[in-house]
């Protein structure tokens, strides 16, 4: 079966974040709900920056990941990486497992050997007058073979 391969995407994405991790003045709104499983153990952060107000929130659920950074931001932000290193990467259909709206993630991810990422991103550069928008749930890949491999076994959940 047919898939669209995201790596495009999520490189996209990651120069946005990028971009705020800069502090680029050119971004001039940004907000981000983010969730990464690497393993059993997710990380979440949740920001938004605006010329009147920057909020972060980190969450890292895995201390023995965590004691390697100084800050849960680092944390997150270093789980982000190595999450956008991956090679290829797939996103979810929006098709719902049969055991229910709870069992998503651990069908995607198929039981935490692979890597997801839930994301929702707003943002608006200087000079435009609308705002970039995007929801998406992701899952990582070593390259395109092992993606087409997963798309093929699990292609009701993969677009």
């Amino acid at each position: 079966m047919a898939h669209v391969k995201q790596a495009d995407l999520v490189k996209e994405i990651a120069g946005l974040v990028q971009q705020y991790r800069d502090g680029d003045p050119a971004l001039v709104k940004f907000g981000m709900k983010c969730g990464i499983t690497l393993d059993r153990h997710p990380v979440g952060a949740g920001i938004m920056h605006s010329p009147k107000l920057k909020q972060e929130t980190f969450q890292i659920k895995d201390s023995a990941f965590r004691q390697n950074f100084q800050s849960d931001k680092d944390a997150f932000f270093a789980a982000f990486d190595r999450f956008v290193a991956n090679g290829q990467f797939l996103a979810w259909s929006g098709k719902v497992p049969k055991e229910g709206q709870a069992a998503i993630l651990k069908t995607l991810n198929e039981d935490h050997t692979r890597p997801t990422m839930q994301i929702e991103m707003i943002c608006r550069k200087r000079g435009s007058e609308s705002e970039q928008k995007l929801q998406m749930l992701f899952i990582g890949f070593g390259d395109d073979k092992e993606a087409a491999a997963y798309a093929d076994q699990h292609a009701i959940y993969v677009m």
